[in-house]
């Protein structure tokens, strides 16, 4: 862990230090840091290379200007208001866009930047905690902060806190509430150089739907799929993968994902409503899918990761199964014992339903 500090170093001290840390022997993390920041240091350089997580297709490496980065990095830290000499806290990989962008609004805004190596628990390394004006956390990055009592209480210190990369399930939500610090979920991706909205997901009045960031504005196509403009960081008609409604000129609501749309007897069903309906009782990974069906065409399952299921589980899970409407409850239970993951880390739910189930539990 160490710390960087962008309040009182020029451009010129900060490319010469990167420079003499990169010619010593670091760990890779540490060395990706210090590429990134002389990269940000030397003015010739204009355009940065960044690897997406697949979220408007295949993963692959895109280019965003110098002005790109800066301008998102910039409408962020207005938002919360950060000034100069502000502490910020760095935990993320910064070959993926939200590390990458933690160190980029540090240095536009001078911020004291604490660089962490990337580990599933982010505050079990401070003995003293100090205060942090903002700090991105994935999902299971704050699951694991809040198992233990010393470690989540922590999280006090963690002024404002974006949460990016994975689901919140209803589990996690429980335990937002007895945070009294701002947590915010962020919507953005690669293609939009970080997010461009956000909402607030706990407090006396947490947010339903995502709030869009200045300068962003959407609308959707005929299939309902999201389209994101922002000249300002080159989105242009960027066509996307997510389901919205649109609430108005600067709010929506995420339905789920066009790929994992499930078309069920012709009616159309989002998997990710039905998994936020039952996340609540599922103490293990699972997912909603489909499998092919010669009446209905595809037929909704619900797939756990867990070899087995118990007699007392079954019946919870039946339970909470009949309260849904009856094209939205799956068919049958599968479980695996472990998932397919994709390289950034979620859930690949084609490759893990192209294998053979531990076992198969049909539910009416």
């Amino acid at each position: 862990m160490f710390d960087l500090d962008f309040s009182n170093t020029d451009a010129s001290s900060l490319l010469r230090l990167a420079q003499s840390k990169l010619a010593s022997d670091l760990a890779d993390w540490e060395r990706a840091i210090w590429l990134l920041v002389s990269q940000l240091s030397d003015y010739k350089i204009s355009t940065f290379v960044i690897s997406t997580s697949g979220s408007t297709g295949a993963p692959k490496t895109i280019q965003h200007s110098r002005e790109a980065i800066v301008a998102s990095a910039e409408m962020t830290c207005n938002y919360f208001n950060l000034q100069k000499g502000d502490k910020a806290l760095l935990c993320l990989p910064v070959d993926k866009i939200g590390g990458m962008m933690m160190v980029v609004r540090a240095f536009v805004r001078g911020l004291v930047l604490t660089c962490q190596k990337p580990n599933s628990n982010p505050l079990s390394h401070f003995e003293r905690m100090p205060d942090f004006r903002l700090a991105a956390f994935t999902p299971m990055q704050l699951a694991l902060c809040s198992s233990e009592y010393e470690h989540f209480r922590k999280t006090d210190h963690l002024q404002n806190l974006i949460l990016g990369g994975g689901t919140i399930n209803y589990s996690l939500l429980s335990v937002l509430k007895k945070m009294d610090n701002p947590v915010y979920q962020t919507f953005g991706m690669t293609e939009t150089v970080s997010h461009i909205a956000m909402r607030r997901l706990n407090g006396a009045h947490p947010e339903n739907y995502y709030r869009l960031l200045d300068g962003i504005t959407i609308r959707t196509d005929g299939r309902q799929r999201l389209i994101i403009n922002a000249p300002f960081l080159n989105v242009f008609d960027l066509v996307t993968n997510d389901m919205v409604r649109i609430i108005n000129s600067t709010e929506f609501e995420w339905l789920g994902r066009f790929d994992n749309i499930i078309n069920t007897g012709g009616i159309k069903v989002y998997p990710e409503f039905i998994e936020a309906k039952i996340a609540d009782i599922m103490a293990v990974p699972f997912f909603v899918g489909a499998v092919p069906d010669e009446i209905l065409g595809e037929k909704i399952v619900l797939v756990v990761q867990l070899p087995a299921l118990s007699r007392e589980e079954m019946e919870e899970i039946k339970m909470r199964i009949n309260e849904l409407e009856k094209h939205f409850r799956p068919k049958s239970v599968l479980t695996y014992e472990s998932f397919a993951m994709t390289e950034t880390g979620k859930i690949n739910r084609t490759t893990t339903l192209l294998k053979q189930p531990q076992a198969t539990y049909l539910l009416n």
